[in-house]
């Protein structure tokens, strides 16, 4: 096992770039022998759910994504995964979460949910203070 990466944190919001992000950090974990947590910060109403109910069926649907994620890490051959759901400022959240949980490698999207076209406010905040590596997935 590398003495580099032991541990990776995939921080996702549920969109097409965090599947992606899912992607590589599996990969990185297998590759490595690694511990594999997988964090998501529900930070503020998304713009496609704007009533409560909505809000609600959001979440239900990213708690479903999580686990879907960790079977797929398990069938793939991942031995040690765990996912954190937390509320709060997102990029605090992730940084909070990879010191706490002696993160080495922190993967996520460029841009999330939002879908800005550039990187966004989390990646930017979390690549900026990170203890540890960030790999940014566009």
């Amino acid at each position: 096992m590398s003495d580099l990466v032991k541990h990776i944190l995939l921080a996702t919001d549920g969109s097409d770039v965090a599947a992606s992000a899912f992607a590589q950090a599996l990969d990185l974990a297998l590759h490595h022998r690694a511990r594999l947590s997988l964090v998501h910060v529900a930070q503020q109403e998304p713009a496609t759910a704007r009533r409560a109910d909505n809000l609600a069926e959001y979440r239900h649907q990213l708690a479903g994504r999580l686990e879907e994620f960790e079977a797929s890490a398990r069938a793939a051959g991942v031995k040690r995964i765990q996912h954190f759901t937390f509320s709060g400022l997102a990029y605090s959240q992730i940084l909070q979460c990879a010191d706490s949980e002696d993160i080495d490698l922190i993967v996520l999207g460029a841009s999330g949910t939002g879908g800005s076209s550039g990187m966004g406010e989390v990646a930017t905040h979390v690549a900026k203070f990170a203890n540890c590596s960030v790999l940014i997935i566009r």
